[in-house]
């Protein structure tokens, strides 16, 4: 580690000390701006996907009314365009710039982050309807798990006990809408507290774990396409993000396909000499871009060296190296209002903010800061925030609530000041230097002294670079 610095400063602490960011002690991202040698800080995050497991059971084989059923769900998009491999250096690069203080990735120019747009362009999945957080029970009864499985499977409270308390397995022909194997639950906390945890009332899918409390989103299956189910996939993907981004953190779960393609979508300069990703022939324009990328690269083997280039390159990234509007000529869908609705985004055990203001550009305007006289519609509540090294909790005055994403058409922020970007990546000249008052833009800490060697990279491509000056750097990352 490096020597403190006077005062109690933190290394790469935002200007404003910590004010917006106020978790930033505990995050990764200051853990690797306090290391001297970055071999000791190169996390790759472990990550287990499912989407593979489709692949054993071919809906081609079902009755007519059980595909219909299926596929006008709302969510078979999600399988049909997240079958994609594990690119653990490019996501892990990028997790470490996420700040759940204000739900976007931090860049040395500005910030960005996945949109409603994000989710339908990439997964192909609506963003209007009902939130999954409505009417949500985190803790439901063995009566509400009665119902569910009759409602749904038919079975009675005979056949559901045994499922949830014995445990046995059945092949996977007995059952088309689940693949059901080992269902358990702790009995012990059922008698003390006289109901499901999210942990508890779950079942082990093939090694899966699913918590069964999702049942109530598929009752009734007519309902199931009713509901937002981009904005649930975006919301559960930053609830992994941000404890992702703290330091003791070392896997991350969420539909990981909707990043990487996303980093691939809007930063190609990160992947053009990247031989392990190539175009997918089998993929048409005009198709959700979820499979339009093949990554032939290997996710078992350490790739530490990989790592720290991608984050020397993310660190001296320019707003021109960024594709903002990646589907100009590829669009599956118009662009819904709710891109510019300023507010939570749901899924079934929380929520993410999201703030339109903050990512103008992704929204084809040029990115500006907010007026002097801006009152955001929700403030953070500083009592209430809760973060350490393991987690972080943020609290919203007033506090979030479903009404707000159920009442998003009158929220919608006013874009008729807005000002349309011609080239995709314009800011106004004050927005600089407001980011840069309360961001952390980049994870390698620069030492402001001339002359002064500060945070060394210990790699094949950087072991020469003794200083870390902005213009070392640079040519480093040039030369990359």
């Amino acid at each position: 580690m490096l020597p403190p610095l006077r005062g109690g400063k933190l290394r790469g602490e935002p200007r404003d000390g910590g004010k917006v960011l106020f978790g930033y002690p505990g995050s990764w991202a200051h853990c690797i701006s306090e290391t001297i040698d970055h071999k000791d800080v190169a996390r790759l995050f472990r990550h287990q996907s499912s989407f593979k497991k489709m692949e054993l059971w071919p809906l081609e084989g079902e009755c007519a009314r059980f595909r219909d059923l299926v596929e006008n769900s709302g969510l078979y998009n999600v399988i049909l365009n997240s079958v994609i491999a594990y690119d653990k250096v490019t996501i892990s690069s990028l997790c470490e710039r996420y700040h759940a203080e204000v739900d976007t990735f931090q860049l040395p120019f500005g910030e960005m982050v996945i949109t409603p747009d994000d989710a339908e362009q990439i997964l192909g999945l609506q963003v209007e309807g009902k939130s999954t957080g409505e009417k949500f029970k985190r803790r439901p009864s063995w009566e509400d798990i009665y119902t569910w499985t009759k409602n749904l499977f038919g079975w009675d409270s005979e056949k559901t006990n045994g499922l949830f308390e014995k445990g046995p397995k059945y092949p996977k022909k007995e059952f088309k809408l689940v693949d059901i194997r080992n269902m358990y639950y702790g009995t012990e906390k059922k008698e003390k507290e006289g109901g499901l945890s999210d942990m508890e009332c779950r079942y082990a899918a093939a090694g899966y774990r699913v918590s069964a409390n999702l049942l109530q989103l598929l009752d009734p299956l007519e309902d199931v396409s009713k509901y937002s189910w981009g904005t649930a996939i975006i919301a559960h993907l930053n609830g992994q993000l941000s404890p992702g981004s703290r330091k003791l953190t070392s896997q991350i779960n969420g539909n990981l396909a909707l990043i990487q393609v996303w980093i691939y979508d809007h930063i190609p300069s990160l992947i053009k000499d990247n031989e392990d990703v190539e175009l997918n022939p089998q993929w048409s324009k005009g198709s959700p871009t979820g499979t339009k990328y093949l990554f032939t690269g290997s996710q078992d083997r350490e790739q530490t060296d990989a790592l720290i280039q991608m984050r020397q390159k993310l660190d001296n990234i320019t707003a021109k190296e960024v594709v903002f509007n990646p589907y100009k000529n590829n669009r599956v869908g118009a662009m819904e209002d709710v891109v510019y609705y300023h507010g939570p985004l749901f899924h079934p055990k929380g929520f993410s903010m999201y703030n339109p203001i903050r990512i103008m550009r992704q929204l084809g305007f040029i990115q500006d800061s907010p007026d002097e006289d801006y009152v955001p519609p929700f403030k953070h509540k500083l009592e209430k925030y809760e973060a350490d090294e393991a987690g972080i909790n943020v609290a919203y005055e007033p506090e979030v609530d479903v009404k707000h994403w159920n009442d998003r058409h009158s929220r919608l922020v006013d874009i008729s000041w807005w000002v349309h970007a011609d080239e995709g990546h314009e800011a106004t000249p004050d927005y600089v230097e407001w980011y840069e008052g309360f961001s952390h833009g980049r994870v390698i800490w620069v030492d402001p002294t001339p002359g002064r060697r500060t945070n060394r990279a210990s790699t094949s491509s950087s072991s020469q670079v003794e200083s870390r000056d902005a213009t070392s750097i640079l040519t480093l990352v040039v030369s990359i």
